[in-house]
């Protein structure tokens, strides 16, 4: 899930408002996924609403706003529980919605999935944080205005 190096997007929220923020999942050739569930890791002031799986037909990832421009890839989402996970890429994308007052952090989105008889849990390599205003962020892959 993710990539090898850790990073971070600072997404500019104030308090309640709502944004997507999604990662991906590589499914080996052959493998049976089904989706048990996606949230966050130590999350303090942000809570998932809302969480779906959808093909990586855009490219998609990072951060939108919500509802996010209509695209082939969000229109053929669909609820991350329970769904299955194609070969190859596929895009987990959480509702997110900043409840801290004065931000909300989280160390990394998680997927729960079953395979071949088994559950697991994966971790991804992106941290997320939201607040007021993220101008002058320098520690992560971007400023919270990458399209989804």
């Amino acid at each position: 899930m993710g990539g090898p190096d850790p990073s971070q997007v600072c997404l500019g929220a104030t308090r309640g408002h709502q944004m997507l923020w999604g990662d991906f999942i590589q499914v080996p050739e052959g493998a049976d996924v089904t989706i048990s569930g996606a949230d966050l890791v130590d999350a303090e002031g942000i809570e998932v609403k809302d969480a779906w799986l959808a093909p990586p037909l855009d490219g998609a990832l990072g951060a939108s706003e919500f509802p996010p421009v209509r695209s082939p890839s969000w229109d053929a989402r669909v609820a991350a529980a329970g769904a299955e996970a194609e070969e190859g890429y596929n895009n987990v994308v959480l509702l997110i919605e900043r409840t801290g007052p004065d931000e909300g952090t989280a160390a990394a989105m998680r997927v729960a999935y079953s395979a071949d008889g088994w559950d697991y849990t994966v971790h991804g390599s992106m941290s997320v944080v939201m607040r007021d205003d993220c101008i002058g962020e320098v520690s992560g892959e971007g400023t919270g205005n990458e399209d989804s």
